[in-house]
């Protein structure tokens, strides 16, 4: 008897200290930079079209929303514009600053649709691409892109985890899905076939 209640003392004593890691482990965290950005999508189209290579800004980015820890993982606009540079970076088209640049492109987060429950968990990102030319002013591209991504139940045990990763790839996918659509509407605007894609490299954490 006296050995039960010593186990029970014992039990009291740890029940608190694991909720509390539970409860950390549960906060909503913010999207990773570094899981929504793309490399080596369209860099072979960049390379046979030298007038690209460095040639586009990102000049704005709207629509993501702050973290909440007590609610859901988001994604917002510094991180999805720094997501966007680091895949035109890594796809050889970003420029040094803007008054070297000769495209200027921003994104519009229409939608970022996430589940309220489940095991494996899929977000959908909608996101408004344009591209113009800054000398002209030309308007080159305007594409409103929807892009899917499931984070599976084996990805993290922890459900905001999950929804953080499906908010990463949703965000992945759709930076690719531009790319992949520039390059289409740069080679039928200069009459050059795009080259073979490279086989994309997947991002670090």
């Amino acid at each position: 008897m006296k050995r039960a209640v010593e186990v029970l003392i014992r039990l009291s004593r740890i029940a608190p200290v694991a909720a509390m890691l539970l409860l950390v482990a549960a906060c909503a965290q913010p999207s990773r930079v570094s899981q929504m950005t793309i490399q080596n999508v369209i860099a072979p189209t960049v390379a046979q079209n030298q007038e690209l290579v460095g040639a586009m800004f990102v000049a704005d980015v709207s629509g993501g929303k702050a973290t909440s820890p007590l609610w859901t993982s988001q994604v917002d606009n510094p991180q999805f514009k720094e997501a966007l540079e680091r895949s035109l970076e890594f796809n050889g088209l970003l420029a040094t600053d803007e008054k070297g640049s000769k495209l200027s492109v921003s994104a519009a987060l229409i939608k970022l649709d996430q589940p309220l429950m489940g095991f494996s968990l899929t977000v959908t990102s909608e996101v408004q691409y344009r591209v113009f030319e800054r000398a002209t002013q030309t308007e080159i591209m305007r594409e409103t892109l929807v892009a899917p991504y499931t984070a599976e139940f084996g990805s993290s045990l922890i459900a905001v985890e999950r929804l953080r990763l499906a908010n990463e790839g949703a965000i992945r996918e759709s930076i690719k899905a531009f790319l992949v659509k520039f390059a289409q509407i740069w080679s039928a605007r200069t009459g050059r076939p795009p080259a073979a894609p490279a086989a994309e490299t997947k991002p670090t954490s």
